[in-house]
């Protein structure tokens, strides 16, 4: 692979962690009874 596609894949590879991260803090709070602050970025 050549040093830029590298490069990019990182970065998807970085906003692809970052968004299951946020969608799996949403999903877990709305399994919650209680709310609880800021739960989707508790990761």
């Amino acid at each position: 692979m050549s040093k830029s596609l590298t490069i990019i894949w990182q970065y998807l590879r970085a906003f692809v962690l970052i968004y299951a991260c946020l969608y799996a803090g949403i999903f877990i709070a709305g399994l919650l009874p209680i709310t609880i602050p800021a739960a989707s970025s508790a990761c």
